[in-house]
């Protein structure tokens, strides 16, 4: 059975990759639409050089996404100044998100979307960013300061070619 996916916004820089990334994997993804949220992105979107991609699915409203009839999941890819806020409209509706990361830098919002996330028993995905993440410079420098007492350890993950 295939998910039924939204993409959430055009202007994270992965945006198009994520977007082509669901379309190519039809056998899991059923791609119902391209969400603009907002007046600033659809004037974007005029002079994306995706534009013709992206115009390959219809273009929906906040509301109609919102109220997308059998919607299971989205893929949040707008401005990182709001993409925390559109996750938390769609996981309030019981829609499984992924998150291009950093999502925000404000902690109670992030705080509140995971346990919304957790309260719904809802996947949650997201991008990471090992660069410029300003969580990142801050644990960074908190280690560095030994905020932490002596690490010994660290684990990541990374699932890249580059």
């Amino acid at each position: 059975r295939k998910i039924k996916v939204i993409q959430v916004g055009v202007l994270h820089d992965h945006a198009i990759f994520t977007f082509r990334s669901l379309m190519r994997n039809t056998d899991c993804f059923e791609v119902l639409g391209l969400c603009i949220p907002d007046e600033d992105e659809r004037a974007r979107l005029e002079g994306n050089e995706a534009k013709a991609e992206y115009l390959t699915v219809p273009i929906l409203s906040l509301e109609e996404a919102l109220n997308f009839e059998g919607l299971e999941a989205v893929a949040v890819e707008s401005a990182e100044t709001s993409a925390t806020k559109y996750a938390q409209m769609f996981a309030d509706k019981g829609v499984a998100i992924h998150l291009d990361k950093p999502g925000t830098a404000d902690y109670d919002s992030f705080s509140k979307l995971v346990e919304t996330l957790r309260a719904k028993n809802l996947c949650f995905h997201m991008g990471y960013m090992y660069r410029y993440n300003p969580m990142v410079k801050k644990a960074l420098e908190m280690a560095k300061e030994g905020k932490f007492g002596d690490i010994y350890s660290v684990e990541a993950h990374m699932s890249v070619r580059h």
